[in-house]
């Protein structure tokens, strides 16, 4: 009898399990595995944050450095929102919703270049955030998935972060420069505010999905930009699904 009830018992916590699985969703390492298995041959570096629940949901190499490509115009727009006030929209929401490069070689110039990196550091407290070594190259500004989360935590609370979100939304499908940008983020979560970024050897997704989760995806390693929609669909919570 005694066997009869443990064995009955264990059945129980059994069942409890799996119906806890079924409730939550799969844990943050199935989640971070099932990302890596959509782009095996790629360096990911990807954090999840809930901002209702406050706290992350998934991550994997999130304090791994990778360029920062193009994904760093967000920190050049909100440089510039700090020192000049909140933009009316103008050259800074194109160059975040088209990606233009030649609008950011200005900012970046007219901002003292390395100079910007290292306030928005201060500002938002990065810890894995370093200039560029190179003069002019703001695209090989390293950064990692952790710090990304903190960026866009920063822009939420800034009374300038309606316009930047604005153009954000209102990213294209092709940028300035003629590459499809729609990988990621755009493809996964339609309607999302993001910033993508992209060259070399790197493909990023960033943004933020249906107002509360910040989804950050750096990748290096793959060229095939449908792999960072894969990777996107793994890691979103069921509750930011597009339908």
């Amino acid at each position: 009898m005694r066997l009869q009830r443990l064995l009955i018992w264990v059945a129980g916590v059994l069942v409890l399990c799996i119906g806890m699985i079924v409730v939550f969703g799969s844990t943050t390492s199935d989640r971070a595995r099932a990302a890596q298995a959509a782009a095996p041959q790629a360096k990911l570096g990807i954090q999840v944050y809930d901002r209702q629940a406050g706290k992350t949901l998934t991550e994997l190499n999130a304090d791994q450095q990778f360029n920062a490509e193009s994904v760093v115009k967000l920190l050049i727009a909100m440089d510039w929102a700090e020192r000049n006030g909140r933009p009316t929209g103008g050259s800074i929401a194109q160059m975040l919703s088209t990606s233009d490069d030649k609008i950011a070689n200005k900012l970046w110039t007219e901002g003292g270049g390395n100079a910007i990196i290292q306030r928005m550091v201060s500002a938002c407290g990065l810890r894995n955030t370093t200039p560029p070594e190179r003069a002019g190259f703001w695209g090989d500004t390293r950064t990692t998935a952790a710090d990304q989360v903190a960026v866009y935590k920063y822009l939420l609370g800034r009374p300038y972060a309606p316009v930047l979100l604005r153009a954000m939304r209102a990213s294209t499908e092709v940028a300035a420069d003629g590459f499809d940008q729609s990988f990621g983020l755009p493809d996964a979560a339609p309607g999302s505010a993001v910033k993508q970024g992209w060259g070399h050897d790197y493909l990023h997704s960033t943004g933020i999905v249906g107002d509360r989760y910040i989804v950050i995806i750096l990748t290096k390693g793959t060229k095939a930009p449908k792999q960072i929609t894969a990777v996107a669909g793994e890691i979103l919570p069921a509750t930011a699904a597009p339908w």
